[in-house]
């Protein structure tokens, strides 16, 4: 008898250690990528359908009315009305390539900021509202799930009952959700602080079918010293600092003390880096002093901020070390220094993802893998050594990238510094359609041009046929639009003068 319940006891731990291998490859993929130029230009096209288990597009928003209805950020690049690139379609139109693919839309993001989703989540009726609005998105576009990123519940101008009310939303939404068979997940904070502050973690473990752990951004351009983007482990000169949790392993513990079932945890990787210009060029480890954000790349053209397709490439000129302590990565050539993961970091952060028995990994983002394949490691280097070591099927034949000639512009990322500045006020986009703007007023060049006569407002600017077309957005009220950064910033940190605009006389 004592036997047969040795035996049950252990069939079970053995049920449950195989239930919870790391199943999962979410890839995120920003829409915005389409107006890269040259090489660096991605589109739903150039997404291997078989590379990732789950792929998610980014972003929608909420109307700026509170009223919980969903907003079509990019309506040109998203939709097919007016002559639109249909990228919703197109994107879960993906499955029809490889029936077991999964795709998301996800919700919020840096740029969307708090203060909106605070406000219209606290009304029960404008949850109720935004509920239907999710139901009927994803039917309407035929996506599979939705991925909450509301970066954050009870910070950047939030206030303490957002946590209470985040966990309303996602019961309500799991109710519903069950109703059509779809998937609710979430891209959430990694350090625990920010954890304690924003989550009721237990509850999101209970209504999250998996939550994703932006375990990177922990160090950046802000930061007066050398740091890594995405290290899994502390290095020793941070002990005792302010910073010694900033770390993967230190995310993703916290999140597990704290409640989050380890199976429901997909370990956040990036698939850039955070770069640094040098003040001292014989001063080039972890800590060591900066002198400011690295200088721009030629494909993602933002300055402390690098795609692995720019870092590989730089490889063979520079000087690459391996930080036992952090596991990870950095490179340094000049003046400049990056900190990074490749697929030796990878392959290590899948290690670990095994030994926690964690629900899988997560890219940040899609578009900034080798997916060209110029590096000469394969096409997706860092997505395929991922996939191989979370020891799913070999992914069928890559599509051939779109090589048409289309509107090319400068965009950033949308990811979050762990430990930037926040604020009360969001930045949000108010999107029109492209039109002809006048070449002299608006639109200097490609990519983001700034109001001349207000800081707040700018536009993406592209060329089509040869004319110039562009898209407005505007900052939240009291922002303005950073032409370094590519972002909204705090007035203070932007270097803009406005015109005076002309009076017209009649």
């Amino acid at each position: 008898m004592k036997l047969a319940i040795v035996l049950a006891i252990a069939l079970v731990g053995l049920v449950a250690s195989v239930a919870s291998k790391p199943d999962k490859l979410v890839c995120y993929y920003g829409s915005w990528v389409f107006y890269r130029p040259g090489d660096g230009k991605f589109d739903v096209d150039n997404i291997d359908p078989f590379l990732c288990t789950h792929i998610i597009y980014s972003f929608i928003g909420l109307e700026p009315s509170n009223s919980g209805e969903i907003k079509v950020l990019d309506p040109w690049v998203d939709l097919a009305t007016d002559g639109g690139k249909d990228g919703f379609r197109r994107f879960t139109a993906l499955k029809k390539i490889n029936p077991d693919l999964k795709t998301l839309i996800a919700i919020g993001g840096w740029n969307e900021g708090s203060v909106k989703y605070s406000q219209t989540f606290s009304i029960p009726a404008r949850r109720t509202v935004f509920v239907r609005s999710a139901v009927n998105f994803l039917k309407t576009y035929g996506f599979d799930g939705l991925d909450l990123d509301w970066q954050y519940p009870n910070q950047r101008g939030g206030v303490p009952e957002d946590v209470t009310n985040y966990s309303a939303l996602l019961s309500e939404l799991r109710t519903e959700f069950n109703k059509e068979g779809f998937i609710l997940s979430a891209g959430v904070a990694a350090v625990e602080s920010s954890i304690k502050l924003s989550y009721d973690v237990p509850k999101l473990g209970q209504y999250l079918d998996f939550i994703n752990v932006m375990a990177y951004d922990y160090h950046g351009a802000w930061d007066p010293q050398l740091g890594f983007n995405s290290p899994l482990y502390m290095s020793k000169v941070e002990e005792g600092t302010a910073v010694e949790g900033f770390n993967a392993d230190a995310s993703i513990q916290a999140w597990i003390k704290l409640g989050a079932p380890a199976s429901k945890i997909v370990l956040g990787i990036a698939s850039y880096g955070r770069s640094f210009t040098v003040a001292d060029v014989n001063c080039i480890k972890p800590g060591c002093p900066s002198a400011g954000p690295g200088q721009q790349g030629q494909i993602t053209q933002e300055g402390g901020f690098l795609g692995f397709n720019e870092i590989c490439l730089r490889e063979p000129g520079g000087n690459k070390m391996w930080d036992d302590e952090a596991q990870v990565p950095y490179l340094s050539w000049g003046t400049q220094w990056v900190g990074y993961d490749d697929e030796r970091s990878a392959k290590v952060k899948v290690d670990y993802a095994k030994k926690y028995n964690l629900g899988g990994a997560m890219v940040w983002s899609i578009d900034t893998d080798d997916f060209h394949g110029f590096c000469g490691r394969g096409l997706n280097p860092l997505m395929s050594t991922l996939r191989k070591e979370l020891d799913i099927s070999e992914p069928g034949s890559t599509p051939e990238p779109d090589t048409t000639t289309k509107p090319d512009s400068t965009v950033t990322e949308d990811v979050t510094p762990t430990n930037a500045p926040t604020t009360t006020e969001t930045p949000t986009t108010q999107t029109g359609g492209p039109s002809t703007p006048s070449p002299t007023d608006i639109c200097k060049y490609e990519g983001y041009n700034r109001d001349p006569y207000d800081c707040s407002v700018f536009y993406r600017c592209f060329i089509t046929n040869g004319e110039y077309t562009y898209v407005r957005f505007e900052c939240d009220a009291g922002l303005w639009f950073d032409l370094i950064a590519n972002t909204c910033n705090f007035p203070n940190l932007v270097n803009c003068v406005p015109q005076t605009r002309p009076v017209m006389i009649r």
